[in-house]
Parts: structure tokens; C-alpha cells; sequence
């Protein structure tokens, strides 16, 4: 592998790292995407049939992702993991895509960042993983971030953002996970997993708030399967050509994307509290990041 990484750039002369951000780039441009299809689907149904429907559509996706590369869907030694992971993130994107109908692009994508951030207080408290002062200080930091953009107990403060944050803390627990399934696991096998657990746990709540959708909406909640799909598969290449540390601060370009699409399709005015609570929870949370990548690299 490390071979074909080195003649490849050579061929065509463009370098890992620059290759790396560029799908991290394409992630951030799907992602956007994800974003904007769940914003006009949720328009004519709840956050809850949205969730359901992109799950749904995403499945053969991801399983002919799988097949693609080779790998056997069912070749899984313990399925309770994959469980979990159904639950937390069907969770997640149930109060995800309901906050999304409600609060700005820009406020839920900078309260998404804070993900890293809780899963990295949560592996300290709940596994016992080893936390440094230095980025307990850039959790409690990005935490404060948070609360700028969320402003509870304000006048400014909106219920939805907090579903958001429900959504964040579940995603969160969905990381810690990931992270030990992702070393013995190929991606695409626990992208299809988690893909197809999901079915069931939107499925349910969907089935309390149904309204049959139109084609238009349908169509809306294929985009954001689609989208889903490409923002994971371009993350894996991104990882793939280059070190997380690299990669992973371009992943904050989606706030940007997010802001624009916000304020051209949907007439969305940035709050100047969001800029201010985004900029301390991305520099949080790039440190965050940074330092996990250079702990690795020390152990490696």
C-alpha cells in the first residue's frame, strides 16, 4: 500500500496530503448537501420520517459500497457493538434532522463539531482512557462554545439547538465505539452495519408521526442518502492519503459551507453569537484533534 501511495503522486504530481484535503473537501461539500436535502424534505414531513427515508435509501448504497471493495457484509465475529451503534446513531439523527427544521445550517453544523469533544470526555470518564490537562482544557473550552451558540436560559435560546446537542452527545457515544471497531473492521463493513441497524430504530418513531410523502420529498431524502454516502466514502479516502491531524481541521469548511447555503437558500442571518461560539469550538476541537494524532503517532 505505502507503495502504490508513493508512485501514485508521483505520477500525477499531486501530493497525499493535497490529495487528502481534497476529499475532505468533497466530505464537506456532501455533507452541505446532507444539510440542504433534510431542510426541504423536513418542510413537508417530520425530522423523524426524514431520518427514516435517507436511512433507508442509504442501505443498498452502502452495501454495494461493501461489495465493491470485497468485503463480506455478514463478516462480523460479535454483532452487539454494531448494536449499539444502530441505536446511538439512529438516535442521533433523529434529534439531528428535527433540530435541522427548526435552527439555522450554521448552528447545527457547529454544534455537530462538539462530537470529538465529548467523545473525549466520555472515554476519559466512562473507559478510562488517559486525558491530559491540555485537552480537558480544549473540551471545557469548546463545551463554552457550545453554550454561547445554545444560550440557555436566554432570550436568544431555542429548544431545537438542544436536540442538537442531545444529537451530538449520542454521536459521541457512537465514536467511542467506532474507534475500536474501526481497527480490526474495513470501513465499508461498518458503514453497512450501522446503515442497516438504523432501519428499525427510526423506523419506529417515524411510524408515530407518519405522513405519506410525496415524490418530491422522497427524492429530497435519496439526495441526503446519496450525499451521506459520498461525505463517508470521501472521509475514508481523505484518511486514507493523508494523517487525521492533516485532514481533519479542512472538515471545518463545512461551517462555511453550511453558513452560505444558509443565508442564499434559506435566507438564514448568522448570528454573531454562533461566529463567536463556532470559532471556540472549531480551535477546541482542531486541538483536540492534533493532539489525539501526535499521542498516536508517539505510541506508534
Amino acid at each position: 500500500m505505502s507503495q502504490t501511495r508513493a508512485i501514485r503522486p508521483m505520477a500525477t504530481g499531486i501530493p497525499p496530503a493535497l490529495r487528502g484535503m481534497g476529499w475532505m473537501v468533497v466530505m464537506c461539500l456532501a455533507g452541505t448537501g446532507v444539510f440542504a436535502c433534510v431542510r426541504m424534505a423536513t418542510q413537508s414531513v417530520s425530522g423523524f420520517e426524514t431520518a427514516f427515508f435517507r436511512t433507508l435509501f442509504a442501505v443498498p448504497l452502502v452495501l454495494a459500497w461493501c461489495a465493491s471493495t470485497g468485503h463480506r457484509f455478514l463478516s462480523v465475529d460479535d454483532i452487539r457493538p454494531h448494536l449499539a451503534r444502530g441505536v446511538f446513531m439512529g438516535v442521533c439523527m433523529l434529534c439531528f434532522f428535527t433540530a435541522l427544521a427548526e435552527i439555522p445550517l450554521a448552528d447545527a453544523t457547529a454544534i455537530g463539531f462538539t462530537v470529538p469533544l465529548i467523545a473525549t470526555a466520555g472515554a476519559a470518564l466512562l473507559l478510562g482512557e488517559r486525558v491530559g490537562w491540555r485537552r480537558w482544557s480544549a473540551v471545557a473550552i469548546g463545551f463554552v462554545g457550545m453554550i454561547v451558540i445554545v444560550r440557555p436560559g436566554l432570550e436568544g435560546f431555542r429548544p431545537a439547538a438542544m436536540l442538537a446537542v442531545v444529537g451530538s452527545v449520542f454521536a459521541a457515544a457512537d465514536w467511542m465505539i467506532l474507534k475500536r471497531l474501526s481497527r480490526n473492521l474495513p470501513t465499508p463493513v461498518v458503514v453497512a452495519w450501522v446503515t442497516v441497524l438504523m432501519v428499525p430504530v427510526t423506523f419506529l418513531p417515524a411510524l408515530t408521526v407518519w405522513q405519506t410523502p410525496d415524490t418530491t420529498t422522497l427524492a429530497w431524502t435519496a439526495g441526503a442518502a446519496v450525499c451521506a454516502t459520498v461525505a463517508q466514502a470521501s472521509a475514508t479516502r481523505a484518511f486514507a492519503w493523508a494523517d487525521v491531524s492533516l485532514v481533519a481541521p479542512t472538515s471545518f469548511l463545512q461551517l462555511v459551507f453550511t453558513a452560505l447555503l444558509g443565508a442564499l437558500a434559506f435566507n438564514e442571518v448568522i448570528d454573531p453569537w454562533t461566529v463567536v461560539g463556532a470559532a471556540i469550538i472549531i480551535g477546541s476541537a482542531g486541538f483536540v484533534a492534533r493532539r489525539e494524532a501526535g499521542l498516536r503517532a508517539a505510541a506508534r
